[in-house]
């Protein structure tokens, strides 16, 4: 990415016992606009295969669409370009505003980063 300023990431979580299905269908569909990097992470006592994808950005629009497909083939993405926090993707659904309502029940720690009804 420093050497050629078109290229972001994403954050990617893949499945254990699909990841090598989840890789192929990417690279079939978006060839040599995503690479991808694999770490392994252990996590509760199990190893779990997660990505930073490197995505040759063309527009916002096809970046979304790149997560969507991610998304529909069962790749949890986590994305790293909104400021808005449960708009990044991290853990489950709602449990961004379950940790917030649970350590800021009056709403005073950064306002507007997470959205939800109080």
């Amino acid at each position: 990415m420093k050497t050629d300023s078109s290229m972001t990431y994403l954050q990617a979580g893949f499945k254990l016992d699909c990841y090598m299905e989840q890789i192929q269908k990417i690279k079939d569909k978006y060839g040599d606009e995503v690479y991808l990097h694999f770490e392994w992470v252990r996590s509760g006592g199990e190893i779990s295969p997660n990505s930073l994808p490197v995505v040759r950005f063309e527009s916002e629009e096809r970046l979304y669409e790149i997560i969507h497909y991610c998304e529909s083939i069962g790749v949890k993405i986590f994305d790293p370009h909104t400021w808005v926090l449960d708009h990044g993707g991290r853990g489950e659904v709602g449990s961004m505003e379950r940790k917030k309502r649970e350590n800021d029940p009056r709403g005073l720690l950064n306002p507007g980063k997470i959205i939800y009804e109080m």
